[in-house]
This record gives C-alpha cells, sequence and structure tokens, in this order.
C-alpha cells in the first residue's frame, strides 16, 4: 500500500514507518493529491497533525488546483474542526480551485453549516466570486439551503452580486420555487422591483413559471404588476402567453389595465388567441378586453382567430363576432379577417364570415 493510501485509511504507525525511511511527505498521485489532501477528506486528525508536523505543504495543490482545505468540506461531520488547524499551518481560507471555487463554495454546495461558519469566523470572504461569478449566496439560493444563506447574509454576504449572467440570488430563489428564500431576501432588503436582464423583475419570472404563492407574496410586499421588460412586456403577457389562467386572475385582481399592450401593440387577448386557449379568451373578454383593438399593424384580435391552428379556431371566431368584432376591419394592408381566411384556405372561418356579412 502506498503511503497516500495509507493516508486514507487512518494507520498511523505504518505511516510514521513510511516517514522514518524518508518517504517524500508531500508525493502525489495520478490525481495530484498528496497524502494530505486524503487524511483531511477523511477527517482524520491524528494522521494530519503527523503529516503537518514533518512538513507537509498545507497549500498544495492538486491537478485542479484544490488542496486540503477544499477537501475538508466535503468530508465527515466533525471536519470542521480540523479548519482551525490548518489555517494556524499556513492554509489560505480563500484559495481558488481551477473554477474559481473557495473552500466556502465548496461547503455550501455540500450545505455543511458548521463548516461554513468555521470558514467564514477564519476570515473566509463570503463575497468571493467564481469562474461564473457565483458567490456562495448564489449557490445557497440555488440549491435551497436557508440557513447557510441566513448566516451568510448575517455575515455581510451582498445580496444583490450578480453572477456573470446578470442574476442575483433572489432570481435563483425564484426559480427553484423556494418561498421560503425569496421571503427571507426581501426580508433582508431585496427589492421586489429590481429589474434584471433585459428588464425582466421577479414578477415575471414569477409569471413565467406560473408560481402563485410567490406571486402573490411579491406583490403583497409592493412588486408593481405594470412594470415592463425591454420589449414591453409585462407579467400579464408571460402569464398568458403561457397559458396560467389563475395567475391571470391575480393580476386582474389587482386591477391590471386588461387592454395593455407590448411592443407590437399586442394585448394579452392576441397572445389567448394565438395559443388557441378558448378559456383564457373567454376570462379576458368577459374582464372587459377591446375585441376590436388594433395593434401596431392594424390588425384585430379577428385577424389573428383566423390564424390560430387550434382546433377551437372557429368556436375563437364565433366568441369574437358574438362580442361585437368588427367582421369587415381592415388592418394596415388594407386586409379584413375574411381575406386573411381566403388566403389560408380556412373554408369553415370563410363560411361563417360569409354568413356573418363579411367583405372581402
Amino acid at each position: 500500500m502506498s503511503f497516500i493510501d495509507l493516508a486514507q485509511t487512518g494507520n498511523i504507525d505504518q505511516l510514521k514507518k513510511f516517514i522514518a525511511k524518508g518517504t517524500n511527505i508531500n508525493e502525489r498521485d495520478e490525481c495530484g493529491d498528496t497524502a494530505l489532501h486524503k487524511a483531511v477528506q477523511k477527517g482524520f486528525k491524528p494522521v494530519v497533525k503527523l503529516l503537518l508536523a514533518n512538513g507537509a505543504d498545507v497549500n498544495a495543490k492538486n491537478q485542479l488546483n484544490e488542496v486540503p482545505l477544499h477537501y475538508i468540506t466535503t468530508g465527515p461531520l466533525g471536519t470542521d474542526k480540523l479548519v482551525k488547524l490548518l489555517i494556524s499551518r499556513g492554509a489560505d481560507v480563500n484559495v481558488q480551485d481551477k473554477q474559481e471555487k473557495t473552500p466556502l463554495h465548496w461547503a455550501t454546495e455540500q450545505n455543511y453549516y458548521r463548516m461554513v461558519k468555521a470558514l467564514i469566523k477564519k476570515g473566509a470572504s463570503v463575497n468571493a466570486q467564481d469562474n461564473i461569478g457565483e458567490t456562495a449566496l448564489h449557490i445557497a439560493a440555488k440549491e435551497g439551503y436557508k440557513s447557510i444563506a441566513s448566516l451568510l447574509i448575517k455575515k455581510g454576504a451582498d445580496i444583490n452580486i450578480e453572477n456573470k449572467h446578470g442574476k442575483v440570488p433572489i432570481q435563483h430563489a425564484v426559480h427553484m420555487k423556494n418561498k421560503r428564500l425569496v421571503k427571507l431576501f426581501v426580508a433582508k432588503g431585496a427589492d421586489v422591483n429590481a429589474t434584471f436582464k433585459n428588464g425582466e423583475t421577479l414578477l415575471h419570472m414569477a409569471a413565467q413559471e406560473d408560481l402563485i404563492k410567490i406571486a402573490k407574496f411579491l406583490i403583497a410586499s409592493g412588486a408593481d404588476v405594470q412594470e415592463q421588460d425591454k420589449n414591453g412586456i409585462k407579467p400579464l403577457h408571460i402569464a398568458t402567453d403561457e397559458g396560467h389562467e389563475d395567475m391571470i386572475r391575480l393580476f386582474l385582481k389587482r386591477g391590471i389595465d386588461i387592454d395593455l399592450e407590448d411592443e407590437y401593440g399586442n394585448t394579452p387577448l392576441y397572445l389567448a388567441i394565438k395559443r388557441g386557449d378558448l378559456d383564457i379568451v373567454k376570462l379576458l373578454i368577459k374582464k372587459g378586453a377591446d375585441v376590436n383593438h388594433r395593434n401596431n399593424n392594424d390588425e384585430s384580435p379577428l385577424h389573428w382567430s383566423v390564424d390560430c391552428v387550434s382546433k377551437d379556431h372557429i368556436k375563437l371566431v364565433k366568441l369574437l363576432l358574438e362580442h361585437k368584432a368588427k367582421i369587415n376591419i381592415k388592418d394596415k394592408n388594407g386586409e379584413t379577417p375574411l381575406y386573411w381566411a381566403n388566403e389560408r384556405g380556412h373554408k369553415d372561418i370563410i363560411k361563417l364570415f360569409q354568413n356573418s356579412g363579411a367583405k372581402e
């Protein structure tokens, strides 16, 4: 058995024999690990002390630039007690591996609360970022580790640090549907109306994922249901485009303008028609959606109903006509809904339009 393998067994007597014979205390295996890496990972404190006493390099890096202090975080419970020992011998608490992760990143990934606490106590930077710009708080938010997230914030972690994709920790919490963490971040000062990449807000994210409970909490905390992204898209547009009926009802209860337009002048009614979602179209019309609205191309909802590929397209057309949709309305090219139907060969719609007095 090699010297490095022995370090994993905790056989201190055999290790002493190797050392007495002049074995290189810092010899490496095929991955670049030393005996100290292995002993630390197993949590063998007597072995760690023996190796350090005989000159083991406390900051030795393997092929992935990982040092023994990184390995401590993956060890059994109780290895947090080794942090003080290694640091007292010169271990760099903020050393980074090839992914620029520090031991604190590693400990957070392992949900090792005591280790996180021990590392911070010994000077670990709570705002250190890895190669994608993530801090330990990003990781805690992504994994749903509330206790660690709370500890990190208490110790000065910045809740507004963006990673290289422009995301802050609370966005991870929303994406992971973790209301408890979202509430924690808001309680610690996160701005519920902050805008992120492309101008989206947390409410846009909640609408996209159909996270009713989180959306309700955000609104109760002051989130603006009228906030739009860089393309003029508002949460109601997203909820409609995704077919999230309960979310739509939530926004409508908050008094949002049912005919609000996106950058193309389309209202939620257009988006529901595009989906062929008869139930949502009925809901929007019942709540007062303008069936004769004109978008930037002067197209009306009735025009769009012709393009709907749903099996309910004829029902959508009938519904719009029943609610006084103008049958001869023209788009910017002078084309009526009947013209669209003829162009697309929708015989059932053509017949319905003709029987309803349509003119091409």
